[in-house]
Order: C-alpha cells, then sequence, then structure tokens
C-alpha cells in the first residue's frame, strides 16, 4: 500500500495506531468464554499486525487511545482540544460525506502522527 501511493506521488510519513485502554488477558481459554474479549483481541491483533507492516516499512509509529486522541493531538499542535476539533471539522467541509466519528478520528490521528514524528 505504501508503495502504491508513492506511485501516485504521495509520501507516506507515519503510521497512527490505536491502542486499547485495557488489557486483554493472555489466557486463550478466558479470551474464548468472552464475546466482548474476542473482539478486543482482534482489535489487539489488528494493532499489531498494523505495528509490524509500519516497522517492516520502517516508517515511525504513533500509538493512541481514542479515549485520549483529541487531547494528545491538541498538545501535540499547541492548541486546545476544542480547537482540535473545530481543525477537524474544517478538514471534513470539502470533503463531502461521510465526514462522521471514525473520519474525523482518522484524520484527527493523521494530524497527531504527522506533528509527533515531525
Amino acid at each position: 500500500m505504501v508503495h502504491d501511493l508513492a506511485g501516485q506521488g504521495h509520501r507516506v510519513r507515519a503510521v497512527a495506531i490505536s491502542v486499547p485502554t485495557s488489557s486483554v488477558p493472555h489466557d486463550l481459554s478466558t479470551i474464548l468464554r468472552s464475546h466482548p474479549l474476542l473482539h478486543a483481541a482482534e482489535g489487539e491483533l489488528y494493532s499489531e499486525a498494523l505495528a509490524d507492516a509500519a516497522q517492516a516499512a520502517g516508517l515511525p509509529m504513533v500509538r493512541f487511545t481514542t479515549k485520549n486522541l483529541v487531547g494528545d493531538a491538541a498538545s501535540a499542535l499547541d492548541c486546545s482540544p476544542a480547537t482540535m476539533m473545530e481543525i477537524v471539522v474544517k478538514l471534513g467541509h470539502g470533503l463531502g460525506a461521510p465526514w462522521a466519528k471514525d473520519q474525523k478520528e482518522a484524520a484527527t490521528a493523521a494530524l497527531l502522527a504527522l506533528h509527533t514524528v515531525g
């Protein structure tokens, strides 16, 4: 994917990876008995796969929790959380639908990553 983007004239500079706020137990039998833990383990697996791919591509990583994302991004951009949200909302104006929660979080994570890695 990084090579595809580079071929289109884009430069991938960093990867932002969402990490869970709570840990998943290491005991597989415990995970298999709990539907929520299955999803949590799947999310952890996905995050680690992204981290491995970023490392293999030589890309710096920024890990964040969704809970702290806006605050972390605001700190990185040296602004208030309210200003951070205004920036993200304005980014979506020219893009059209959808510009829902997922897209806003992805844009915020990208801004965090870009400003953290320099």
